[in-house]
């Protein structure tokens, strides 16, 4: 009767043992996926901040890109004007020294 009641509980004994190992094992899971998620999230921020960069450098970019597209575009407009007064004064210097 006792050598059954000591086998009961050293039965029981192991079933604690084994569930509490258990319990540890979900344990260290549970914190692993934990740690898991975090550095998923911080990689997420970090992703996001960059993209908040990367935005307004592009935004930087092209503005300046406009800039230097309507600089260009006068310099042409000033290049055009000046090639064209350029051949009005051959024009006019060839009608003078044909006079």
């Amino acid at each position: 009767m006792i050598e059954d009641q000591e086998n009961v509980l050293d039965n029981q004994l192991t079933e604690l043992k084994f569930q509490r190992n258990i319990l540890y094992v979900f344990g260290i899971i549970f914190m692993l996926a934990l740690s898991l998620v975090y550095f998923i999230y911080k990689s997420f921020i970090i992703k996001k901040r960059a993209n908040i960069k990367l935005k307004s450098y592009n935004d930087e970019i092209l503005a300046q890109n406009e800039e230097i597209t309507s600089q260009r575009e006068e310099i042409r407009m000033a290049y055009n004007k000046l090639e064209q007064a350029t051949t009005n004064l051959r024009n006019l210097s060839i009608v003078a020294s044909n006079i």
